[in-house]
């Protein structure tokens, strides 16, 4: 996973705050680990929602990062061929420019998305493992956003929190 860069709660566009994630090297390809690696990340804001104020009191916030992981696992099922159940298979030619065309059975379309519901819940899954395992981290890290707005891989808080992400990719 790559490490944090920046973290805000300050307000930009559309988001509420984001994570800025700097690449460790060039890539231009991406391991299926990888890729639900980033699918954890993408869930993270929406999960952390969920155990500190209950699935009730969910926002809207988090909208950008589940259209992302969203994309990453349609993506992953229809491009990649990283799905176990469709196979090595490239189902975006075959689809045109939408998910519902006529060209793939719709027995097909059911099962890309079931496949790609299930790779995001997956990594939500696995993001709330990891919150709940590091609950402390979390609101350490909430309240140093609350009071800094903005941290950065200079702050001593975010740098703990790379040494931590590097010590979960390594087990």
């Amino acid at each position: 996973m790559d490490p944090i860069h920046k973290a805000t709660i300050i307000s930009r566009g559309n988001a509420l705050g984001y994570v800025e994630q700097i690449p460790v090297d060039d890539r231009h390809n991406y391991f299926k680990s990888q890729m639900e690696a980033k699918l954890a990340v993408c869930m993270g804001g929406r999960t952390a929602e969920e155990i500190v104020f209950g699935k009730a009191e969910t926002s809207s916030g988090a909208s950008s990062d589940i259209h992302r992981a969203t994309e990453i696992a349609y993506k992953m099922v229809t491009e990649w061929g990283m799905s176990e159940k469709l196979g090595p298979l490239n189902y975006k030619q075959r689809m045109g420019d939408g998910y519902s065309s006529n060209r793939l059975s719709p027995k097909t379309i059911a099962d890309i998305e079931v496949e790609v519901k299930t790779l995001v819940e997956k990594g939500k899954n696995l993001s709330e493992e990891i919150l709940r395992k590091h609950r402390k981290e979390l609101d350490s890290l909430s309240f140093a956003l609350l009071d800094k707005e903005t941290l950065s891989v200079g702050k001593k808080v975010l740098n703990n929190y790379n040494e931590e992400a590097i010590f979960l990719k390594k087990k």
